[in-house]
């Protein structure tokens, strides 16, 4: 009986863009606008950034031309919402990634836009008037709000505790005394629940996913 031959992906062949990394993509994007092009482009990167694309680069033997036109591809959308968030702001840029039709990379995209921009939900939050951002806290868990109070200005953050029951002024302090380092997964996930909450729901219990639920995990 013939042994069944086993397929194994050769090293340094990129074969799938599915299974490519931001600073493999990056890498990609490099050698294909070649290197003088791309040295100029990778000043504004700091030195961890720049060393994970060069280790990539060094790695990379070949790759399939249809990989490199859809990276192409990519960088010329980001690149192209990026200055209709310039132009328009977030709403903007979230219209012309509808337009194009890519939903299924729309949402990732908009958020890394969003970060290079300096732009967060928590930023639009501090916006929103005091008694509303109040009357959602009181309704989240303590370790949630205490999460939120984390990310949000000092001085806003005070006119809000002034708005709270002395009880969950308390439990709030208490957890931001004891708080430890909180990993980028969590704050993404309490953003999600934030806009939710600014995306028109009247009442806390309509929200998909709860504060709760997130402390939970």
């Amino acid at each position: 009986m013939a042994a069944t031959a086993i397929k194994t992906k050769k090293p340094g062949v990129i074969e799938d863009i599915s299974d490519l990394t931001g600073p493999q993509k990056a890498a990609v994007f490099i050698m294909s606008i070649g290197t003088r092009t791309a040295a100029s482009m990778m000043k504004s990167l700091n030195e961890k950034e720049i060393e994970k694309i060069t280790l990539e680069l060094a790695k990379i033997k070949d790759v399939k031309s249809e990989i490199v036109d859809a990276i192409l591809q990519e960088f010329y959308t980001l690149m192209e919402v990026k200055e209709y968030m310039l132009k328009g702001g977030v709403d903007a840029a979230k219209d012309l990634l509808s337009e194009l039709g890519d939903s299924a990379n729309s949402e990732k995209m908009l958020k890394r836009l969003k970060a290079q921009s300096g732009s967060s939900v928590f930023d639009e939050f501090q916006q929103t008037k005091i008694t509303q951002i109040a009357s959602f806290i009181q309704n989240e868990h303590p370790q949630v709000a205490a999460l939120i109070f984390s990310q949000l200005h000092v001085e806003k953050s005070a006119e809000i505790l002034g708005y709270l029951n002395k009880e969950l002024q308390t439990e709030i302090v208490y957890r931001l005394a004891s708080m430890d380092k909180i990993s980028s997964e969590v704050i993404d996930e309490i953003e999600e629940v934030i806009q939710e909450h600014m995306g028109g729901m009247d009442t806390i219990g309509d929200r998909v996913k709860s504060g709760t639920n997130i402390v939970a995990q």
